[in-house]
């Protein structure tokens, strides 16, 4: 964590001050002097002239003071909510309503499986070991996913996402939430259903790790942030990204963690906002699903090659 200079307005407060308690000073003066109060007067002066030589010499000192400035890579020392300046690094804009009311959204059907869906997202973890409500909190994630891959028109025509994927050469029990391919490109997806809602925002923290924070006044412009909760997510995406970069050698290999839609919306992304030692970025499924549709409007997108079809359907969980 490091420390910046940012601006504040104590200047113009300490002068105020000062001339106030330079009037208190002779008016008290005068009055106790005029009353035959002379060892009054004498105390007055000494206590208002303290009060203003304390005044004068905080307007002498700088009007610039520390606040915290969060970088990526820095490791979170927070023990519990605390509120944090963010300086002069602008906080992303957040897309919080848009599930709320599109309803279309919400109706996406994945039965029948639609076109660019192969596998049954979440299936994965019904074997993870995971709590119940974890489980199901993770399948939601996976799914509402992959409705939104489907409403934004990302896959079909040859464009395929597939859902719940061994990792080649792994005995342990660890899967892949999707991966999506087109041409001689894959990408591996990580699901994540967290907190959201139109006040929070994601930021980058040291190593395996993101945290969660929330505007403290969610109306307002401010950049003070308060602490809610650090994520310590684990390297399986690492792992996943390696072996599948050698199983697929004649492909471009890439990963990302994405922030899956939920009825509160979605929380804010900070740029740079990355895990497994700046490998993987984290961002808003959203974000990420107009990026690359934007994407294939510009460049249309080569179908899913046969070879690679048949070794990820392989892959699948059952």
């Amino acid at each position: 964590m490091s420390f910046m200079a940012g601006s504040n307005n104590t200047g113009g407060s300490h002068v105020a001050g000062a001339v106030v308690t330079l009037v208190l000073l002779i008016v008290g003066a005068v009055w106790l002097h005029s009353g035959g109060h002379s060892f009054l007067m004498i105390a007055w002066i000494a206590f208002t002239g303290i009060i203003l030589l304390g005044l004068l010499a905080g307007d002498g000192e700088t009007s610039e003071k520390p606040v915290y400035d969060m970088r990526p890579g820095d490791p979170i020392q927070v023990s519990g909510p605390a509120i944090v300046h963010t300086g002069e690094r602008p906080l992303p804009a957040i897309s919080g309503d848009y599930f709320k009311y599109k309803e279309k959204y919400w109706r996406t059907q994945l039965s029948p499986t639609p076109d660019g869906i192969v596998g049954d997202p979440g299936v994965g973890l019904n074997s993870s070991g995971f709590a119940m409500g974890n489980i199901a909190a993770g399948q939601t994630g996976e799914r509402n996913l992959a409705k939104l891959m489907v409403h934004m028109g990302v896959v079909g025509d040859g464009v395929n996402s597939y859902w719940s994927l061994r990792i080649p050469g792994s005995k342990l029990d660890t899967d892949v939430d999707a991966i999506l391919t087109y041409g001689d490109n894959m990408i591996l997806i990580d699901a994540k259903e967290f907190m959201a809602g139109g006040d929070l925002v994601y930021k980058n923290a040291d190593g395996d790790s993101i945290t969660l924070w929330r505007k403290s006044k969610p109306d307002s412009t401010d950049r003070d942030l308060v602490f809610v909760k650090q994520y310590d997510l684990k390297r399986n995406m690492e792992m996943a990204l390696e072996k599948y970069t050698e199983e697929f050698a004649d492909m471009h290999v890439e990963a990302v963690v994405l922030l899956s839609p939920t009825r509160n919306g979605l929380a804010a992304v900070d740029a740079g906002c990355v895990i497994d030692d700046g490998l993987i970025p984290v961002t808003q499924s959203w974000a990420w699903s107009q990026d690359l549709k934007a994407k294939f409007e510009e460049h249309p997108a080569e179908p899913t090659r046969p070879d690679v079809d048949v070794r990820l359907r392989a892959l699948l969980k059952k």
